[in-house]
Formats: structure tokens, C-alpha cells, sequence
């Protein structure tokens, strides 16, 4: 999830107590360095960063692609921006994601 004004971000309109949010899903076998390149090309100064909220261990690379395919594909409560890139209610995304076969919901 970005974590700051997503809005801004993608030149979307802001309104009040809106809860949507930008965020990007993907297959990594180390996140905390995924995280660090996403953010690497922000500027230090800037108030926003990437963040990691939602994590899922598969017992194989392919198994975390088809989790991630099956999530893009029932995403339909989210805006596809492009990609990996989604934007919409974390609480959605959240409630996908748990949905997911293989996703621990401990």
C-alpha cells in the first residue's frame, strides 16, 4: 500500500473521508528489498512510501504467481491502474486477499 496521499499520487480527486488507497501486489522472495526499490526512486523529501500490509507464503514461486493471477482476475471491486497497480478500499483489497487459495488467515 502507499502510505500518503495516493490521491496526489495519481492525480485523482480527494474527497473527505475517503478511504481508498493505491497499492501494488507482486511475488517476491525477499519483500524487504521489493519494498526498498519501490521507494527508491522517491524523492527523500517526499511524505509518501510504499509500505508492506499483506504477505502470503507459497510452497513455490508458481504458487504465489497463480495467487496473484487469481487475485487480479476477481478484482473487481478495485480499479485496475496498469499492471500490478491497483487503487481502491484496503478493507477490499483485504477481504480478496484472505479469499485467495493458499492464504493464510491466521
Amino acid at each position: 500500500m502507499f502510505e500518503g496521499d495516493g490521491a496526489a499520487l495519481l492525480g485523482k480527486p480527494a474527497h473527505f473521508g475517503d478511504k481508498t488507497v493505491a497499492m501494488k501486489i507482486g511475488v517476491s522472495n525477499d519483500p524487504a528489498s521489493r519494498m526498498h526499490q519501490l521507494n527508491a526512486g522517491i524523492p527523500p523529501a517526499a511524505i509518501g512510501r510504499w509500505a508492506l500490509r499483506m504477505q502470503g507464503q507459497f510452497p513455490s514461486r508458481r504458487a504465489a504467481e497463480d495467487a496473484e493471477a487469481i487475485f487480479k482476475k476477481t478484482a473487481v471491486k478495485l480499479e485496475s491502474l496498469g499492471g500490478e497497480f491497483f487503487w481502491g478500499r484496503e478493507m477490499d483489497a483485504q477481504v480478496l486477499f484472505a479469499s485467495v487459495p493458499g492464504v493464510s488467515r491466521f
